[in-house]
């Protein structure tokens, strides 16, 4: 006996030129009633039906999914707890707490840089004093130089303070003792003398290349100085600027000043989005405890990603409107509204997806249990005609 499956894949294989529409008698009786088959005009005048039926099914599966997935009782329970967690959030951790002083990175580098040189060798102590010494990108050049680096502005006009481009440049700059600007010409000076020299960017990384090759230890020890220095500086009150932002060559000194001025930097942008993430996390993982034995576990997830998209909207627009408000933009909470867009787009598209595959799954099911029953009644009546369609 041949499935429903088998016979339409063999209808569909035939050569449509060879059907012809013949009586198909069921039986050797004449006179029984014959079956014929369908014109085709018969069939386009289906086709309507056929179309509105399954677009009828399709957003009664729709509206199924939603349903499945809008949140419930405890669920707002679960959002308010989120949204005030981002909120409380907001308000101790702003732009501007958890600082240090710049004094008090220097004084922790100095005290390591004591320690160290006690228990290295004598011919390890100049690796140890370019480890822990002085950055050559933070000497002040005065305006006869024509740079005009103070201490104000220091860190958002050397590349070395860079937090990605500060790898390469201030490395180099390490190697080379030198200091570049953050300008298309990357102008760079000499600070090994007091006269402060300018000298071309070729020229130093040639000479960079040089002094690795001559000694290769001073490669990694630079690396080393670089991050030593960036890590002393990211807790600061100055800061370290924003990576795409501080990579702009001539930028607006107002932007610069802005930024500075509200604590908007490196060390605030990611603190607001790691503890933010840290709060997604732990609601994430709290509310699937609560899944019922017999929830599907990926739409109980739909749910859990709603509550973390809402969350991050109500908080993110809080904070803007309170930022409007008080022209406060030490609160102005960057890393987390990044985080919050973030999550608004990539959930949205898991919701997205496992909502097509539900209606399609939905649909698949549908077919198959009709293409089972019609194979339930062909076998019915062939037992019962005693022959094999």
């Amino acid at each position: 006996m041949s499935t429903a499956k088998e016979r339409i894949a063999r209808r569909r294989n035939h050569n449509h030129d060879n059907y012809t529409q013949e009586v198909i008698y069921i039986g050797e009786d004449p006179n029984h009633t014959p079956y014929q088959p369908p014109y085709e005009q018969d069939l386009e005048l289906d086709i309507p039906a056929m179309s509105s039926r399954y677009v009828e099914e399709y957003n009664r599966i729709e509206q199924e999914f939603k349903t499945k997935t809008k949140l419930n009782g405890l669920d707002y329970k679960f959002l308010f707890l989120a949204t005030a967690l981002q909120i409380i959030r907001q308000q101790v951790f702003s732009n501007a707490k958890f600082r240090i002083d710049s004094t008090v990175g220097d004084k922790y580098k100095t005290t390591i840089k004591k320690k160290t040189l006690n228990i290295t060798p004598e011919d390890m102590h100049r690796y140890v004093n370019i480890i822990f010494g002085q950055a050559p990108y933070d000497k002040i050049l005065p305006k006869e130089s024509g740079a005009n680096i103070g201490g104000q502005n220091h860190r958002y006009s050397t590349l070395g303070h860079d937090p990605l481009g500060g790898w390469i440049f201030g490395t180099l700059n390490f190697i080379t003792k030198t200091l570049t600007l953050k300008n298309l010409t990357l102008t760079t000076y000499d600070v090994s003398t007091s006269l402060y020299p300018e000298v071309l960017f070729s020229q130093i990384v040639h000479d960079g290349l040089d002094k690795v090759y001559e000694e290769p230890p001073l490669l990694p020890v630079c690396v080393l100085a670089q991050a030593v220095h960036l890590g002393s500086d990211v807790f600061t009150k100055c800061g370290l600027p924003l990576p795409i932002l501080n990579n702009i060559p001539n930028q607006n000194e107002m932007v610069e000043k802005f930024l500075q001025k509200n604590y908007i930097d490196l060390y605030s942008v990611t603190r607001g989005a790691m503890m933010s993430e840290f709060i997604n996390r732990c609601i994430f993982a709290i509310h699937s405890l609560f899944a019922s034995p017999n929830d599907d576990n990926r739409l109980y997830a739909a749910r859990t990603r709603k509550i973390i998209i809402y969350s991050g909207a109500i908080s993110s627009t809080s904070n803007l409107i309170e930022v409007g408000l008080t022209k406060n933009f030490k609160k102005f909470d960057v890393g987390g509204i990044l985080t919050a867009v973030w999550h608004f787009f990539t959930d949205q598209k898991y919701i997205r997806q496992l909502e097509d595959e539900f209606i399609s799954q939905s649909l698949t099911a549908q077919v198959e249990a009709q293409i089972q029953e019609l194979d339930s009644e062909i076998a019915f009546y062939e037992k019962k005609l005693g022959i094999t369609i």
